[in-house]
């Protein structure tokens, strides 16, 4: 079974918020990283960045889980997917 870089980038993006003590270029320096992640994860699922906060700005109800904020984007997509061809 293959993951696809864009559930791995939703892991890297969780892993960035809960290990903020280990990440070594400082709070900025993560920020960017974190605002580079979201950024490329809207990209890749072609959704906006403000629909998406109300995934990511609740990180604690999914438990920091990667695959669990991928599935919820990815409905989101499949949503607006769905929407565009209405």
């Amino acid at each position: 079974m293959s993951v696809s870089d864009t559930e791995i980038k939703c892991w890297e993006y969780i892993n960035a918020i809960k290990d903020i003590e280990y990440f070594p270029k400082g709070l900025y320096g993560l920020d960017d990283y974190r605002t580079r992640l979201h950024n490329e994860i809207c990209e890749q699922m072609g959704l906006d960045k403000q629909l998406t906060e109300k995934y990511t700005d609740n990180l604690d109800k999914i438990d920091y889980n990667g695959s669990t904020l991928y599935i919820q984007l990815l409905e989101e997509s499949r949503k607006n997917k769905l929407q565009d061809v209405i």
